[in-house]
């Protein structure tokens, strides 16, 4: 199980055909379910707004590829709050990112 996380870890490095494209390692499941809730940008423009939280020094997910979408994201109209936290990591960001997650969304959502 460890050897199986450590190659998908590995594989944030080598981009995200490593884990869309079926190969020794990761099984068709995995792949279909990453490949449909997972990769950036494969389901168009969001209609709705978003929050986004990034760690700049994510040592899984390249601040950059964020970047890059929420720039696209922008352009073609969408509504992003964007924070990029300088301090922390993916995991770090993983833990106190939701908070402020859900302070964005019972604003909206209370008006």
């Amino acid at each position: 199980m460890s050897s199986d996380i450590s190659f998908i870890a590995a594989s944030f490095n080598q981009g995200w055909w490593v884990l869309t494209t079926d190969h020794e390692g990761i099984d068709a499941q995995f792949s279909s379910v990453f490949h449909w809730s997972g990769v950036m940008d494969l389901h168009g423009t969001p209609i709705a707004p978003l929050f986004v939280y990034k760690a700049v020094g994510d040592e899984l997910s390249l601040v950059a590829d964020t970047d890059d979408l929420v720039s696209k994201y922008c352009a073609q109209g969408a509504n992003i709050e964007y924070i990029r936290d300088w301090v922390g990591g993916h995991v770090s960001k993983g833990v106190t990112g939701p908070s402020s997650a859900m302070n964005w969304l019972r604003e909206r959502l209370e008006g």
